[in-house]
């Protein structure tokens, strides 16, 4: 058996190698890369040859940590709730793992004071973040760490809130100070939940750069987080790699390939081997991304030129929430409370067989005033399952965290509930478009629900009850410069929108809701906890709390001096914490 797939892993190598893909190539004068990681060991697994050709050609290197990976990194994969144990998750987790990724940067020829940045962001609450907290929606309180603000010395901003503000400001200070040529990030339809949210705040951290200082690097996509890949599992240092069937097949990346050098591959496995609590338990999984090549590709932005126009995209990926007994089994050598994960994944996997459903393909089309997303799943939905759409817009001109952030959350004949974080929207304000056939289901929203934006990130996925079925990745959406901002604070009075055959509600459809708001946000009622307080949104903060920099970056195209004039974001207040339940979904 094990012969048998490590054949169809060369094949699927050699099937990878006939792709178009690019070298990938560094050493112009002015090159300068940043590797944006969710959790430390992912700048290694997933740039670590990258990293060390840049130090090799004298590009400078900088990378940047969204967590500690103080919770535990695999459990999500296999469970749709919250996993049940997380084997390994302790409180001191994320200081040992800092100074791993301090040893592992060493390793591929970094100077950790330099060249390395913590952001120290909850592991495993980074989505929920993105989500559902910003402007007046509590911080989010980590489930593992209980903190509701940045609780390690060692970060760039201790204090700085869990919220969403927060951490996006700090994410593009970094990069306006490194200034970089190439970005190396995670992909947007990785399995893991932080992955996708740093991907989500980098791309509107690099919208807001290029808007104000015409800062444009090229975006380089690792994936790591994929079922049953890499392919064969273990140590095969002289195998190519190949990216996830699944973003090979869809045949809209354009992907760059670095070529490891034997003593870069030597470097990069001693570098993965540095993180070792995480090899305890996972040395033959994390080993499989030592190969001689490294394949860097993101999904293209959809475009719909001044909002008008129409784009179907592939949603072909089924192995979401996909059982893996071999991959289990080999973790539960090292600790058998994995094998509570199994028998977790066995419970939730027969309440939803009979009505589980995957995405097909998402037709998201524009007339300039309406944005309506068709989804078409592989069977017709069962009358419990729903499917909740989530729309976060971007202007040049308002503050990200001003703008609406929708969810809607839809059955095959109504609407159910339309959201603004913790507003409920009255449900006629958007509508089910006519003429769908059997399996599949959409909703249609005026732009000026969404703020009008100029550019939009997208998702969807169905659950059942409050059990998740699947998932469609994150899509970037280019409308162009449309119509003059709404923030979510300015709500639309009269949605141009036809309105679904149902009861109608108020007028004005950011009527505050009075209920709690949903699971990804509960108020627990738990005493918030004290920490720092969060240090000034002003320019100039404490050095204590920022990395050395590294050599210095090239000027920014502005006056000299000044930095380019951009919207001053919202003061924020001291807030009580929230914690989520226990049983909630995985974040999506």
């Amino acid at each position: 058996m094990v012969a048998l797939a490590f054949l169809l892993a060369v094949a699927w190598t050699a099937a990878a190698r006939g792709q178009d893909a690019e070298p990938l190539l560094l050493g112009d004068d002015g090159d300068r890369l940043l590797v944006l990681a969710p959790h430390p060991d992912d700048e290694a697994l997933g740039a670590g040859g990258l990293i060390q050709e840049a130090v090799e050609l004298g590009v400078p290197v900088k990378v940047c940590f969204l967590t500690m990976g103080d919770n535990n990194e695999l459990a999500f994969m296999f469970v749709r709730k919250h996993p049940v144990v997380m084997p390994g998750a302790v409180r001191r987790m994320g200081e040992t793992r800092c100074a791993e990724a301090r040893e592992a940067a060493r390793r591929m020829g970094l100077d950790p004071d330099r060249d390395l940045v913590f952001l120290g962001y909850p592991d495993f609450g980074t989505l929920r973040i993105w989500n559902d907290h910003w402007r007046d929606v509590t911080p989010l309180r980590s489930m593992l760490t209980r903190a509701t603000s940045v609780p390690y010395v060692q970060a760039r901003t201790p204090g700085a809130a869990y919220a969403g503000e927060d951490l996006l400001e700090d994410l593009t200070e970094v990069i306006r100070e490194f200034r970089p040529t190439h970005v190396a990030m995670p992909t947007a339809a990785d399995q893991n939940p932080d992955h996708r949210a740093l991907y989500l705040f980098a791309r509107v951290a690099l919208w807001t750069l290029a808007a104000e200082e015409g800062l444009e690097p090229l975006r380089l996509g690792y994936p790591v987080h994929y079922p049953r890949w890499p392919s064969p599992r273990g140590l095969h240092p002289a195998l190519d790699a190949a990216p996830p069937p699944y973003l090979l097949r869809s045949g809209e990346i354009a992907w760059r390939v670095h070529s490891l050098a034997p003593w870069q591959v030597t470097n990069k496995l001693e570098a993965v081997r540095a993180h070792r609590s995480q090899c305890t338990y996972s040395e033959g999984y994390l080993s499989s991304f030592v190969r001689a090549s490294e394949w860097f590709g993101d999904f293209p932005d959809i475009v719909l030129p001044g909002g008008v126009g129409q784009e179907k995209v592939e949603d072909g990926d089924t192995g979401a929430f996909s059982q893996d007994d071999a991959f289990i089994g080999e973790l539960a050598k090292a600790d058998p409370a994995w094998l509570k994960l199994a028998e977790q994944q066995d419970a939730e996997e027969a309440e939803v067989a009979e009505a589980d459903a995957d995405f097909l393909d998402r037709n998201i089309s524009s007339d300039g005033r309406n944005l309506t997303v068709v989804c078409r799943f592989s069977r017709p939905l069962s009358p419990r399952a729903s499917v909740t759409l989530r729309f976060h817009g971007w202007r040049a001109d308002t503050p990200f965290g001003e703008m609406p952030k929708l969810a809607v959350c839809t059955g095959p004949r109504k609407v159910k509930s339309v959201t603004d974080l913790n507003r409920r929207l009255d449900t006629s304000a958007v509508a089910l478009p006519g003429g769908l056939a059997r399996g599949e289901l959409g909703v249609t929203v005026p732009l000026e629900l969404l703020g009008n934006p100029e550019k939009l990130l997208l998702s969807a996925r169905i659950a059942f009850g409050e059990m998740p079925l699947d998932w469609a990745s994150w899509r970037a959406v280019d409308l162009g410069t449309g119509a003059p901002a709404v923030p979510a604070a300015s709500a639309p009075k009269a949605p141009a929108v036809p309105k679904p055959a149902q009861p109608a509600g108020p007028a004005d459809p950011y009527a505050e809701v009075t209920a709690r708001r949903g699971t990804a946000a509960t108020a627990s009622g738990a005493g918030s906890l004290r920490l720092a307080p969060r240090v000034s949104t002003a320019p100039g903060r404490p050095s204590a709390s920022k990395a050395s920099p590294t050599p210095e970056p090239p000027t920014a195209p502005a006056e000299p001096g000044k930095k380019p004039a951009k919207p001053e974001p919202p003061s924020r207040r001291t807030r009580a914490a929230s914690a989520g339940s226990a049983d909630e979904p995985v974040v999506w």
